[in-house]
């Protein structure tokens, strides 16, 4: 899900967040539907009364898109909407892509190890960075499944992204981030939250533009196969698909960044958060000091005090 709230002021950030995939899928939208809707009035519009249209209903479309943006986040990560059998499907799938992943990664590092000749060594090295990007695109497994300490958790490549940096507090510090977030964004200095609001801003326009072209493929091909035919709706149904795939894989860029960014904020601003709670707070936590943010976490989430035992 989404770390981003509803915005609350209509800045830069909320204006990427809803007017512009609002206004693209306004655009895209009466095309398919406005001829067969208004008929000949939609036809004789001049541009200057088409871009008042777009202006108006991308509005009111931005405002439908992020009403839903929980359920558009949790359909793309995989976690609803999905019947069962496909979802086991896709994490077979995932799981299986990942331990391949792993798998050549290990090799490339036994590879390095024997090697002499130092531009092979070089290509390597190169191959093992890379690998070890994508492996990073997931989140920790406490079980240590395989070698790299991590293992896919949701069933789709963008679900562990954001698995990744949205379960990072709670695996490095205790601090399960729907708690949090939401204490630690208020200590963060102005300037540092309206650079994240917009960096998150940036993360979810192309995550609404996905889902835009994607429920497009399927709607927007009926109302061309009304208009000129099936050959001309597969065209549609086939292009909307491409350009929602396109995005897709931007959403995935885009997290990767933002999260690097959550995940700082963490590091960074915990401490101050520590203060604030009366708690000690080191660089690197002990055992005991996760323990104490577990024990706030489900103090705050679930109401149960802790132990008074435990110490400070």
């Amino acid at each position: 899900m989404g770390t981003a709230d509803i915005p609350t002021s209509f800045g830069f950030p909320a204006f990427v967040r809803i007017f512009f995939p609002g206004f693209v899928g306004s655009i895209v939208y009466s095309y398919a539907f406005m001829p067969i809707i208004a008929g000949q009035k939609w036809i004789s519009l001049t541009i200057v009364d088409r871009i008042l249209f777009w202006v108006i209903s991308g509005i009111i479309m931005g405002l439908i898109v992020i009403l839903f943006d929980v359920q558009i986040y949790q359909f793309l990560e995989g976690i609803q909407f999905w019947p069962k059998k496909m979802w086991l499907c896709k994490y077979r799938s995932a799981e299986k892509a990942f331990k391949n992943l792993n798998l050549e990664w290990e090799s490339k590092i036994s590879d390095r190890k024997n090697e002499r000749n130092k531009e092979k060594i070089g290509e390597l090295s190169n191959d093992i960075s890379s690998l070890l990007s994508r492996i990073r695109e997931y989140p920790q497994d406490p079980d240590m499944r395989v070698s790299s300490g991590r293992y896919p958790q949701e069933a789709t490549r963008f679900g562990n992204v954001l698995a990744e940096y949205e379960t990072y507090s709670e695996r490095q510090y205790g601090m399960h981030m729907r708690v949090f977030w939401s204490h630690l964004w208020l200590l963060l200095p102005k300037d540092l939250q309206d650079d994240l609001d917009l960096k998150g801003a940036l993360a979810d326009f192309p995550v609404y533009l996905s889902f835009i072209f994607l429920s497009y493929a399927f709607i927007g091909s009926l109302g061309f196969l009304l208009q000129y035919g099936p050959l001309f709706a597969a065209s549609c149904f086939v292009g909307a698909l491409l350009i929602s795939v396109v995005f897709y894989h931007e959403a995935i860029s885009s997290h990767k960044v933002y999260g690097q960014y959550i995940k700082a904020a963490f590091d960074l601003y915990r401490i101050d958060l520590a203060k604030k709670f009366d708690l000690e707070c080191s660089l690197i936590p002990s055992d005991e000091e996760i323990a104490v943010w577990r024990d706030y976490w489900h103090f705050l989430l679930d109401y149960k005090k802790p132990d008074s035992k435990r110490p400070r």
